[in-house]
């Protein structure tokens, strides 16, 4: 029989009664900022994950920011079926209100952004849930394939939901829409706002401040444009600072501000002993994780983003390709995984995974810690890194490590700083021509020029915020937002 210690029931009781008066809040400011006069109005989602987290308190100031500046604002959780409809109603009335079927084209046409972002939006979400307790993972990356589809091909939307967003952004009145992830539930509001013609207006986003305008182009194309036209704003002071950050984040040493910051309590063994220093290879690949659930399809709104459905395919995939070539291959998981309880079920599965490619194939591999820093990958004989996305492509280039990419991202055009694998046919050629296409010298100039990138967003928020989306402290809003981006 299970004991329940009295700190877990009082600790329950107070989540509960919390929620429950957040959900009265919630109610309290929808009905408050409805928008009863026919005025232009902002739409400000507020979503339930906003409960108990310090974002619920800088979302007040934001709204009270523009609301300061002349707007009107509509706070409503987009995810309400009930907020929604009444929503709807209020701004269009009964009878122009658009039947069910009006959405239908976007959630079934696989020619719609919308439903791509809909389908993969869902599918992180799930990565995040109890629905994938029971599965075995243990399989192969085609196999998990299948998982995907068992969740995505059906039941991935709720129709009447969509539809009333989808009547409250036709509505001539709504000029835009306020959003805080760019993943998750609002990643296809989003694209829903975009194809609607309406603005999207993030307050904490990869930039700071930004506006993306309407248009038909990928969320992430658009991100890869206006990435490419800032670099040339950067200051050359700027640019060498961030020379000197690289230099010192390569022995495991933060000095920048990140949102997510190493654990700097952590201390680092530079005298650590790794056996894959002794191993000799004309090619070794280094499988630099990610963090399982964190948002893998973040700004993804057509199926070309990448070949994988998320970074546990991809590294089903990589370990597949090493054992089936007799490539040896480390493992280095990443350092903040800890914070994403759900990532505990695929880090053992793919140690499963692992043990037995080692026993069915003799697959060379040796899983390393927080002590394997850049300093220790350049010991080994041709490494070459790969990764999905990750900002460890910014190390890489400055060791003149060459890296390998299977996720779009913004600095996707910094292409010596990684190779974009668009299809698994395409990764064995580019992991054969790697050595002749890549140029440390040009890499470690686009290191440099993305570690200044990501930072200038990051000064850019009109707060700092640490782990957990805690507030570290605040700027002036109307600082940074005369400084904010238009995508």
């Amino acid at each position: 029989m299970m004991i329940v210690s009295s700190k877990y029931i009082l600790n329950e009781i107070r989540r509960h009664l919390y929620k429950l008066l957040y959900g009265i809040r919630k109610w309290h400011v929808f009905l408050k900022t409805l928008p009863l006069l026919k005025r232009p109005t902002l739409i400000f989602n507020t979503e339930d994950w906003h409960f108990m987290i310090d974002y619920s308190k800088r979302r007040e100031k934001y709204r009270t920011f523009l609301e300061e500046k002349g707007h009107k604002v509509t706070c409503i959780d987009l995810n309400s079926k009930y907020m929604v409809f009444i929503l709807a109603i209020v701004l269009n009335g009964i009878t122009k209100t658009l039947p069910i079927s009006s959405i239908n084209s976007y959630l079934k046409s696989k020619t719609s952004m919308f439903f791509w972002s809909q389908k993969y939006s869902y599918w992180d979400l799930i990565l995040r849930s109890k629905k994938l307790d029971k599965i075995n993972l243990v399989i192969s990356s085609h196999k998990y394939r299948n998982i995907f589809y068992l969740f995505t091909d059906k039941n991935c939307y709720n129709r009447s939901i969509w539809n009333g967003v989808f009547n409250i952004f036709n509505n001539s009145n709504v000029q835009g829409v306020i959003l805080t992830q760019q993943a998750y539930e609002e990643l296809p509001i989003a694209r829903l706002a975009l194809d609607s013609n309406i603005e999207v207006i993030y307050f904490e986003a990869l930039n700071g401040i930004e506006i993306l305008k309407p248009s038909k182009f990928s969320i992430i194309d658009k991100y890869s444009k206006a990435f490419d036209l800032s670099i040339g704003a950067l200051p050359e002071e700027y640019l060498k600072r961030h020379d000197d950050i690289l230099s010192k984040r390569i022995q495991g040493k933060e000095i920048s501000e990140r949102v997510f910051l190493r654990d700097t309590s952590r201390e680092v063994n530079p005298n650590a002993v790794y056996s894959s220093h002794n191993w000799k290879s004309s090619r070794i690949i280094c499988l630099y994780l990610h963090c399982f659930t964190d948002s893998p399809n973040w700004l993804r709104d057509t199926e070309g983003y990448s070949p994988f459905v998320d970074f546990y395919e991809m590294s089903l995939y990589i370990i597949e390709y090493c054992s089936e070539n007799g490539i040896p291959l480390i493992i280095k998981p990443h350092p903040e995984a800890d914070a994403y309880p759900k990532d505990k079920k695929f880090l053992n599965s793919l140690i499963d995974v692992v043990n037995k490619s080692k026993k069915n194939f003799g697959l060379r591999v040796e899983w390393v810690d927080d002590n394997f820093t850049f300093d220790q990958l350049i010991k080994l004989d041709n490494p070459v890194v790969v990764t999905g996305r990750g900002t460890v492509v910014t190390e890489c280039g400055y060791c003149g490590v060459p890296a390998i990419t299977f996720f779009e991202s913004p600095w996707c055009n910094l292409k010596n700083l990684s190779f974009l694998v668009k299809s698994t046919n395409d990764f064995s050629k580019v992991l054969l021509s790697i050595d002749k296409a890549y140029s440390p010298e040009l890499a470690k100039k686009e290191a440099i020029i993305l570690s200044a990138m990501l930072d200038r967003g990051f000064n850019r928020h009109a707060f700092k915020i640490e782990k957990g989306s805690k507030t570290g402290g605040d700027r002036s809003i109307e600082e940074m937002w005369n400084k904010k981006e238009v995508l």
